[in-house]
């Protein structure tokens, strides 16, 4: 049965289910055995950030729980500078109040008395019991708790735990995770000699007192902060303790009626603070939430019925499965053009996406699990990749790496038939540089330095043809002819060659600055540019080709670049190049030419720089340039000889300028013909 699959899968569809289903098993084994519960945390927390910084909250009904916090203002008050273990006239007054406010409980946060303290202050622990009582009668129960620790408990006196009644008692122990966060809270505490018995949370117990009918999901729920401004109603006890000692009714009945109300410390100094989830967001001040605070989350939580589910671990198994199948997939299957490192941020970024959906409905998807199976999957798949599937293609593009560029390569890699000899025609943009006296250079300079220095010059040289997307299409000596506009289609092939040039004039001024720190000769290039059909593709013979261009169109190029000596220039671009790419770049016409071989002249222009990117004196000069080269059309040599005195007195040594001041200076002495059409034929290549 395995042979059977493997033949109707193949080799590559077997790695994908094996190794698939190996690195979901792997995680899930290490998820079973409970050690991604740390970083599924922190995965939970980041949710919880990213669900409350990007995504509106949901719509939530007014709090039915408020707080009368026991603040900064409180015990800045000089009515409360006694120690608290004598608030007891204090707590009953508020308490009371709530109580005829029409409280529906009063959460206490505070551990009642553990004494009666009566030999402190007469009728202490009397002031207390009545209270309780009174707030019972009044139908707002106080709900109260205790603490559990490992080995004990601590409780108030016994009396106040008979008045209040066991169903007013809980634990007021909060469910603390391993890195001291708090997420969760247990609701129900099964005792350690019998699980069926135990205590509820005080949260529970007031919750139940707004809901009767509470039912959660389990005994561990995760707290839904609220994340808004202004979760709950709060007041300051010090304020709430004034209103009561005013008897002002109305003010008590329009605040907390209906409302289960809780009493706590939120004092800058308490101790009662704990890490939420909350912390990512707080700013400056404290970032730990006050324990009473915790409280009325898990009650909100509790009455609300926004109860977050977890998947099973039979559940997480599958999405592991699935999401290292996913990753295998994309790695295996993916084309030789896709960018395969591309593929684990995007899966990591789909992961995350449907994780934080979830996480608006409730449903908590194993974020981190999904995590690390996707980067254990993808890592295993690529490795196969690698060193199995792709193997043939690596030969290849070894073997051609030396004579192509990475661009014909991937072409090879994609498409094998363009081994095959052949072409196509097609409009392109072909380039040529070469060094202006490079064989004087190269007779002076010895070989075992003339050498290096040609090689860092090609070199630095191909790489801005590279970065521009071009191919290299050979080096003949010191000379590079580059083209774009195939192996890939490229629209703006000409744009792309005339930002090349540019780039080389520039790459080539900071090559003198090193090359004259070194002691070396100064190398100066000249480039010419053309755009044009022409024949592209493997020419050769059958045991050996090159991938090239040719063509009139490829020829001229070549004839513009040596024609840069003839006007001191050093880019040179057809008038095709320019109406092309005009748009990003500043140049000017330089003259009609015919050159040797054409009978027909063309338009040529000087590259000069990136459209807008004129110094003020080069852009001067330029409309100077401009002026004289249109009286000289027009056969006004005088005129025009003024402008081109002025342009090259603005750019000293322009060279086009000087060109026209000679030729001007020349029809002065000797008009041309009256047939004289301004074009000027070059007499050599």
């Amino acid at each position: 049965m395995v042979n059977a699959l493997i033949r109707i899968l193949g080799a590559r569809g077997s790695a994908w289910l094996g190794f698939g289903l190996a690195a979901a098993l792997l995680v899930w084994g290490i998820d079973g055995a409970g050690y991604l519960a740390f970083v599924q945390d922190k995965a939970y927390d980041g949710l919880f950030v990213a669900s409350a910084r990007f995504i509106s909250p949901p719509a939530r009904p007014e709090s039915p729980v408020a707080l009368v916090a026991v603040d900064d203002a409180t015990f800045e008050n000089p009515t409360f500078h006694i120690p608290q273990t004598l608030w007891h006239n204090f707590f009953g007054a508020v308490i009371q109040a709530l109580a005829d406010g029409g409280a529906k409980a009063v959460g206490f946060d505070f551990l009642l008395p553990r004494a009666l303290f009566d030999d402190l202050a007469p009728n202490y622990s009397r002031r207390w019991l009545t209270t309780i009582v009174y707030a019972q009668r009044k139908g707002a129960p106080v709900i109260t708790g205790l603490v559990q620790l490992p080995d004990r408990q601590i409780t108030p006196e016994a009396r106040y735990l008979q008045i209040l009644g066991s169903q007013n008692v809980g634990l007021f122990n909060l469910t603390t995770d391993p890195d001291d966060f708090i997420r969760r809270q247990r609701v129900f505490f099964p005792s350690g000699s019998d699980p069926a018995k135990g205590l509820y949370s005080v949260t529970y117990l007031l919750a139940r007192a707004l809901k009767p009918d509470l039912a959660p999901p389990s005994d561990l729920i995760y707290i839904d902060f609220d994340t808004s401004r202004q979760p709950f109603p709060r007041y300051s006890f010090a304020e709430v303790y004034d209103r009561a000692m005013k008897n002002d009714a109305d003010w008590f009945r329009q605040r907390f009626q209906g409302k289960a109300v809780l009493i706590g410390e939120t004092d800058s100094l308490t101790q009662d603070r704990h890490a939420t989830p909350l912390y990512h967001l707080a700013g400056e001040g404290h970032r730990r939430t006050p324990g009473v605070e915790i409280l009325i989350h898990t009650i909100r939580t509790l009455v609300g019925s926004r109860f977050y589910g977890d998947i099973p671990l039979a559940g997480r198994g599958l999405f592991y499965l699935g999401l290292s199948l996913l990753a295998g997939f994309l790695t295996l299957y993916a084309s030789p053009r896709a960018p395969l490192h591309l593929s684990l941020p995007l899966t990591i970024l789909l992961w995350a996406a449907a994780s934080l959906a979830a996480f608006q409905g409730l449903v908590i998807l194993p974020l981190a699990g999904g995590l690390i199976v996707l980067a254990v999957a993808e890592i295993t798949f690529f490795a196969f990749r690698h060193w199995v599937v792709d193997r043939e293609k690596r030969t290849i593009r070894h073997a051609f790496s030396r004579y192509l560029s990475p661009q014909v390569v991937a072409e090879v890699l994609q498409n094998p038939a363009l081994l095959t000899l052949g072409g196509s025609r097609r409009v392109m943009t072909v380039f040529f540089s070469d060094l202006a006296g490079f064989t004087t250079i190269s007779e002076a300079l010895p070989a075992e330095k003339m050498v290096p220095l040609l090689n860092r010059y090609l070199h630095r040289m191909t790489q801005v043809i590279l970065e521009l997307d071009g191919t290299v299409d050979k080096y003949i000596g010191d000379a590079i002819m580059a083209f774009w506009g195939a192996p890939l289609v490229q629209e703006d092939h000409a744009v792309r060659a005339c930002l090349a040039a540019l780039r080389q004039r520039e790459a080539m001024a900071e090559f003198r600055e090193a090359t004259r720190a070194d002691g070396l000769p100064e190398l100066h290039a000249r480039m010419g540019v053309n755009t044009g059909p022409m024949t592209v593709g493997n020419m050769g013979s059958e045991d050996r080709f090159d991938y090239t261009v040719m063509g009139d169109a490829v020829n001229l190029a070549s004839r513009l670049e040596g024609a840069n000596k003839s006007f001191g220039t050093t880019i040179m671009i057809s008038q095709s190049t320019f109406e092309a790419a005009g748009e990003v770049i500043e140049a000017r016409e330089l003259d009609l030419l015919k050159v040797k071989g054409k009978t027909e002249p063309m338009r040529v222009y000087e590259l000069m720089a990136h459209k807008g990117r004129l110094d003020a004196a080069t852009a001067e000069m330029k409309e100077m340039y401009e002026q004289g080269l249109a009286l000289y059309r027009s056969r006004s040599f005088a005129e025009a000889l003024v402008w081109f005195e002025k342009a090259r007195e603005r750019v000293p040594g322009d060279g086009p300028s000087g060109v026209y001041i000679d030729r001007c200076r020349t029809f002065l002495d000797t008009p041309p013909p009256a047939a004289w059409d301004g074009v000027f034929t070059m007499t050599t290549k």
